[in-house]
C-alpha cells in the first residue's frame, strides 16, 4: 500500500473511532494497527465482490456484489439493501 492511501485510511479510521465512542485521544500504534486491519478487510471484501461479478460474467463489481460479499462475511443483507433503496 502506498503512503497516500494508507494515510487516508488512517485518518478515516481515526474519524470512525472518534465518532463511535467519546474518545478524547488515541495512541498512534493501535490506530495504525486498526487501519491495517481495515485495509486487509477492504481488500478481502473487494476480492469477494470482484469474484462475484466475474461469476456473473462482468468485469466490474457492482454495489450488489459488495452486498453479496458482506452477506457471505456474516452481515445481514437486509441492513445494506434497505440503505441502498432509501433516498439520499
Amino acid at each position: 500500500m502506498s503512503d497516500f492511501p494508507a494515510h487516508v485510511l488512517y485518518l478515516s479510521t481515526l474519524q470512525l473511532v472518534t465518532q463511535a465512542a467519546p474518545f478524547s485521544h488515541a495512541k498512534t500504534i493501535p490506530l495504525h494497527a486498526l487501519s491495517h486491519l481495515v485495509a486487509d478487510y477492504l481488500q478481502l471484501l473487494a476480492g469477494a465482490a470482484k469474484a462475484s461479478a466475474e461469476l456473473a460474467g462482468r468485469d466490474r463489481a457492482s454495489v450488489w456484489d459488495v452486498a453479496r460479499a458482506l452477506e457471505e462475511f456474516g452481515t445481514r443483507s437486509e441492513e445494506h439493501t434497505s440503505e441502498l433503496q432509501s433516498p439520499v
